[in-house]
C-alpha cells in the first residue's frame, strides 16, 4: 500500500507539474494602443531607460515597436507608478517596422513610470535603434492621472532627463483632483506622522522620518482626523537633499482623506514630509492630520542588515537547529575561504545547533522580491559557477555548542531595532535540502527587513521531489528535537517575542509540537487558576500538508498558545493537489477546493489563490515569493495587522464559514 501511494504521488505530481497549456491573463476588450514613450536604445550600455508620459493615464499592457532598424532584446523591465516592476526575461528579436505581443497583460490598469531595455549581447549590436512604447488603454484608464510629476527624472546614467511633456503635465496638475473619500488604508500603509495645527492658524507643519529602508514610500495618504483642515501643498524632502512641492489645494472635512499617488518613482528614502495647512478659526480644538505612507517593500528589504560598502552583497545570519546527520566528508569552503558544514537527509537522532551566513546580492535588478537566484543545474551539477554579485551564496555554516550559539543569538538581538528583541523561526516543508532551507530562511528575513534573530529548524528531508513518503516519516520523527529547539528559543535566548512560520509538511511537525506544549501550558495555568497567556507571537501556517479534519482539531487545541494564527491556502497549489489525491481525496488544510478553505475559530484563513499566478509551477511557496504577501506578513509581525483590511475581501465557504480572499493590487 505504501509503495502504491508513493507511485500515485509521483504520477499526480508529474501531471500537475507539466501542464499542456498555459493560461493567459485576461485584459479588458476594446482598449486602444496609445504612444506613451520613445527613445534610442544604446546597446553599448548595460541598460537604456525610456521615460513614459505618465499624464497619459493607466494601462493594461505595453508593446514595443521598432522603426527603421531591428533589435534583439534580452530583457525588458517595466517600472510602474506604485513601485512594482515586471521583468520580461526572454529574448525578443524584432525586425524593422516590427512590434511585440502584449507584455505583462493585467486585468487592472496601472501608471507606467519608465521602461528599461537590455540588448541581447550575443547578437550584433545596432547603432542606437529607435524604439516606441505603446500602452493598451481603456477609456477609464485614459481619464486617470497621477497627482504629481517631476520636471526632471534620473536617466539610466544618473543625469537629468526630460520629464513628461509640459503640456500634458500642466493639464494633469490643473485638473480637478478626485473627490475626498473616507478610506481605510491598504495593508502596507503605515502611519508616519500626525501634524497638528491650532484653530485659525496656518503654515508648514513638518514631520521628520526615521532614517532606514522603512522610510522608502511610494504613495502618501493624508487624512483629517478630528477637525476640518485645508491642505495647500505638501513638500517632500529626500535623504539625498532633493525636495519637491506638490500643489494640493484641498479642503478636508473630519474623517476625509486623499492620496498622493505616483510620487517617489526614483525609490528614494524620504527624510521629511511638510504639508502646508490652515485650520478654520471656528474649529473648537487643535486639528490633527494623519499622514500615512505606503511602504516600498522591495526598497525596504535588506535595510535591517549591515553591509560592507566594498562588497556587492549583504550578509544575512541564520541560526539553525537540526536533527540531520552531519557529513564526515571534508567540509566545503566559501568564496571567502570559510568552512561550510554539510548536512544530509539522514536522521542523526540528536539536535545540533549552528550559525550560517548567506550572501544576498545588493543589486536589486538581479532579483525580484521573493526570488532566490542560484546557478541552474542538471542532475545536481551546476551549469555555471556561483557568483555572489547575482546569486544567493553560503558564506559559512558553523556547528556551535549551545553556549556559543546562545551568545551569538543574544548579540544579534541586542542590535535589533525595528523588530526589537524579536525572533522568527521557520520550519521548512518537503523536498528541501539543508542548504535550500537556509537560503529560504535568509530570503524571508531579508525581504521582510527582519532585524531580529532569524531561526531555522531543518528536519531531515531528503530533498527529492519523489521522496514524499520518506520525508513524511522524517517529519514525524523530528518532533522531539523540534520541541527541544523551540523551548530553548522561547526560554533561553532572551527574545521577548518569538514568531513561527511553517511551510507545507513542516506544519505537521510544528503543529504536533505546539499541541503538546499548549497542553502542558494550559494544565499549569489551570493549576494556578489562571488563563493561559500566549507563549509565542504570530503563528503563520503556509500551505499546510495536513489532513483538513486533523488540522481543525490541532488548531483548536493550540488556540491561545500564540497571539494570533494565520493560514495561507491556495486553490492552485499543485503539490497539495497531488497530496490530496494520494491520501484518498482527503482535503489538505493548505488547499482550497471549490467549497472553500478550512475555517477554524481563532485562525485567520486567507485564500491566496489570486496570488498564485505561475501556471507552469507548483505554486507551493507563494507566501514567500510574492511582494504583496511579503509586505502583508511584515505588517502582521510588526504591528499585528489582521483582517479585515483593504487587501482582503470577506467570503464564505459553502458551509457558511467566514474567511478572506486576497486581492492583488
Amino acid at each position: 500500500m505504501v509503495a502504491l501511494r508513493h507511485i500515485a504521488f509521483v504520477f499526480c505530481l508529474a501531471i500537475f507539474l507539466f501542464p499542456a497549456t498555459r493560461l493567459q491573463a485576461q485584459v479588458p476588450q476594446g482598449g486602444a494602443w496609445v504612444l506613451i514613450g520613445s527613445g534610442e536604445v544604446d546597446c553599448a550600455q548595460r541598460r537604456t531607460r525610456i521615460l513614459t508620459n505618465r499624464a497619459a493615464g493607466r494601462f493594461n499592457a505595453i508593446r514595443l515597436v521598432t522603426k527603421a532598424t531591428g533589435i534583439s532584446i534580452g530583457r525588458v523591465i517595466i517600472s510602474y507608478g506604485n513601485g512594482q516592476r515586471h521583468f520580461e526575461d526572454r529574448q525578443i528579436d524584432m525586425d524593422p517596422q516590427d512590434r511585440t505581443k502584449e507584455i505583462d497583460p493585467r486585468a487592472e490598469e496601472r501608471f507606467v513610470s519608465f521602461v528599461e531595455i537590455e540588448c541581447n549581447v550575443q547578437a550584433p549590436l545596432p547603432a542606437k535603434p529607435p524604439l516606441e512604447i505603446y500602452g493598451l488603454q481603456t477609456q477609464e484608464g485614459a481619464a486617470a492621472f497621477p497627482v504629481s510629476y517631476r520636471d526632471n527624472e534620473p536617466a539610466a546614467d544618473g543625469k537629468a532627463a526630460p520629464g513628461p511633456a509640459k503640456a500634458a503635465r500642466s493639464k494633469a496638475r490643473s485638473a480637478a483632483l478626485p473627490p475626498a473619500v473616507k478610506a481605510s488604508p491598504p495593508t502596507n500603509w503605515v502611519v508616519v506622522g500626525i501634524p497638528r495645527i491650532a484653530p485659525g492658524q496656518s503654515g508648514e507643519q513638518a514631520v521628520n522620518l526615521t532614517r532606514g529602508g522603512g522610510s522608502v514610500y511610494q504613495d502618501l495618504q493624508i487624512k483629517a482626523v478630528d477637525q476640518p483642515v485645508s491642505v495647500q501643498g505638501v513638500t517632500i524632502t529626500y535623504a539625498t537633499g532633493e525636495s519637491e512641492t506638490i500643489p494640493v489645494n484641498r479642503e478636508l472635512q473630519s474623517g476625509q482623506s486623499f492620496e498622493l499617488n505616483g510620487i517617489n518613482t526614483g525609490r528614494r528614502e524620504i527624510s521629511r514630509i511638510a504639508p502646508t495647512l490652515s485650520a478654520r478659526s471656528q474649529n473648537t480644538t487643535t486639528a490633527s492630520l494623519e499622514i500615512r505612507g505606503r511602504r516600498d517593500e522591495e526598497a525596504a528589504a535588506g535595510a535591517a542588515f549591515d553591509s560592507d560598502p566594498t562588497k556587492p552583497y549583504v550578509e544575512v545570519p541564520v541560526f539553525f537547529g537540526t536533527n540531520r546527520k552531519l557529513e564526515d566528508q571534508d567540509e566545503r569552503t566559501s568564496h571567502e575561504g570559510h568552512k561550510i558544514a554539510t548536512f544530509s537527509g539522514k536522521d542523526s537522532e540528536a539536535l545540533r545547533l549552528g550559525h550560517a551566513i548567506v550572501t544576498v546580492p545588493k543589486d536589486k535588478d538581479v532579483r525580484r522580491l521573493g526570488e532566490i537566484p542560484r546557478p541552474d543545474s542538471v542532475l545536481g551539477i551546476q551549469l555555471r559557477k556561483e557568483d555572489p554579485r547575482r546569486d544567493f551564496t553560503l558564506l559559512r555554516i558553523d556547528v556551535l555548542p549551545k553556549d556559543r550559539f546562545l551568545a551569538a543569538v543574544k548579540t544579534r538581538l541586542d542590535r535589533s531595532k525595528e523588530f526589537e528583541r524579536q525572533a522568527l523561526v521557520f520550519v521548512h516543508g518537503y523536498n528541501v535540502t539543508f542548504d535550500d532551507a537556509v537560503f529560504r530562511t535568509a530570503q524571508i528575513a531579508y525581504d521582510l527587513g527582519f532585524d531580529g534573530a532569524p531561526f531555522l529548524y531543518s528536519w531531515p528531508s531528503n530533498g527529492g521531489m519523489f521522496d514524499y513518503l520518506y520525508d513524511r516519516n522524517r517529519a514525524d520523527g523530528a518532533e522531539r528535537y523540534l520541541r527541544e529547539f523551540l523551548t530553548m528559543v522561547i526560554e533561553e535566548t532572551g527574545a521577548t517575542k518569538v514568531h513561527l512560520i511553517a511551510h507545507s509538511m513542516g506544519n505537521q511537525a510544528l503543529m504536533g509540537v505546539l499541541k503538546g506544549m499548549s497542553e502542558v501550558e494550559r494544565a499549569v495555568s489551570r493549576s494556578r487558576n489562571q488563563q493561559m497567556a500566549p507563549r509565542v507571537g504570530e503563528l503563520i501556517l503556509a500551505a499546510p500538508d495536513i489532513d483538513k479534519s486533523n488540522f481543525s482539531t490541532i488548531a483548536t487545541a493550540v488556540r491561545g498558545f500564540a497571539t494570533g494564527m494565520t493560514l495561507y491556502a491556495s486553490g492552485k497549489d499543485r503539490a497539495l493537489l497531488a497530496s490530496r489525491i494520494v491520501w484518498r481525496l482527503e482535503d489538505r488544510a493548505g488547499y482550497v477546493p471549490r467549497s472553500g478553505p478550512v475555517v477554524v475559530d481563532g485562525v485567520d484563513t486567507i485564500d491566496i489563490t489570486a496570488a498564485s499566478t505561475d501556471f507552469l509551477s507548483l505554486n507551493h511557496t507563494v507566501f514567500a515569493e510574492r511582494e504583496q504577501l511579503i509586505g502583508d506578513i511584515r505588517q502582521l509581525l510588526k504591528i499585528g495587522a489582521r483582517p479585515p483590511r483593504a487587501a482582503y475581501q470577506p467570503a464564505r465557504t459553502s458551509g457558511g464559514g467566514a474567511y478572506w480572499k486576497y486581492l492583488p493590487p
